[in-house]
């Protein structure tokens, strides 16, 4: 039942549509309607979308594929101890792995350094390039952002710093003669950074990071930065397609690896199955790694 109300919700938002539903049964809904669409899935069950006024012809036309590309995502069950139908999800891993491969094809076609997909407001990094993934966070790469930033100010490398243990990193930043509370909130932003792994303080990681973080700071209109090449494409709405170089970007590569994949990535996206918090067999909140204040 949940899957299939995640589903649901998936499709109107994606589709900018006033209702979704899925009905079994009952009377026929007039396939003609044209602020309606309805696609038949198994079991006698079909899937409606309904806009309140009716879109252009054109804009109806984009929202069959997009509703078409999600369908294939879902596999239609109907579950054995109930007659509310339900959806069975993809491999998050398989659909996961899909779009990182996509991504990586597309940043060497582009002769990017990364290419990365977040939204526009969650903590999701939907797909990355890297290889190996990770698990950085949009909320990760905007701390190690800071904490970076912050130390480049005093003269301080992170990369540095995270090979110290505790007690040097201390020292380290006395002798840059900051204050007791500049100090703990440097030491312990390092520690976190440290416990993330290496590759967190590596130059790389810390530009992709930085790119991730200042595509969240532009949703709120803040400019981009001026000493990062990168270029942020937006699609589906809420998405960003963020690729990163390491050198001024040669337009005609980009632009042809994009009109080339875009498509295909945006297909992948959606496809996506929504991802569930990790718990412990309890009905519990999950606590995320805490972060320096």
């Amino acid at each position: 039942m949940q899957n299939l109300l995640r589903f649901i919700d998936l499709v109107r938002r994606e589709l900018n549509a006033d209702d979704a539903r899925v009905e079994i049964g009952g009377r026929e809904p007039d396939t003609e309607d044209p602020s309606h669409i309805i696609v038949a899935l198994a079991d006698g069950q079909r899937l409606v979308v309904t806009w309140d006024e009716a879109p252009a012809p054109d804009l109806r036309a984009r929202a069959k594929e997009k509703l078409d590309a999600l369908i294939e995502s879902f596999s239609p069950t109907v579950s054995r101890d109930s007659v509310v139908p339900s959806l069975k999800l993809v491999s998050t891993t398989a659909a996961g792995n899909a779009l990182d491969e996509a991504l990586g094809l597309l940043a060497r076609r582009s002769r990017a350094e990364e290419a990365i997909v977040v939204d526009h407001a969650s903590p999701e990094v939907w797909g990355s390039s890297e290889v190996p993934r990770d698990g950085l966070t949009v909320d990760d790469a905007v701390v190690l952002s800071r904490t970076a930033a912050g130390l480049a100010a005093i003269n301080e490398s992170l990369s540095d710093l995270v090979a110290l243990d505790d007690n040097a990193v201390r020292e380290r930043l006395k002798a840059r003669g900051v204050d007791g509370l500049v100090e703990h909130t440097h030491a312990r932003s390092i520690a976190w950074a440290r416990a993330m792994g290496p590759r967190a303080s590596e130059s790389i990681r810390l530009r992709a990071a930085r790119a991730i973080a200042a595509t969240r700071a532009m949703e709120h209109g803040a400019p981009p930065p001026e000493d990062l090449w990168m270029l942020v494409r937006p699609f589906a709405n809420i998405y960003r397609l963020v690729l990163l170089f390491d050198g001024p970007p040669s337009a005609l590569h980009v632009e042809a690896a994009l009109l080339k994949m875009l498509p295909h990535i945006e297909r992948l996206v959606l496809g996506l199955p929504p991802r569930d918090p990790v718990t412990r067999g309890a009905k519990v909140t999950p606590l995320r790694r805490l972060r320096p204040v």
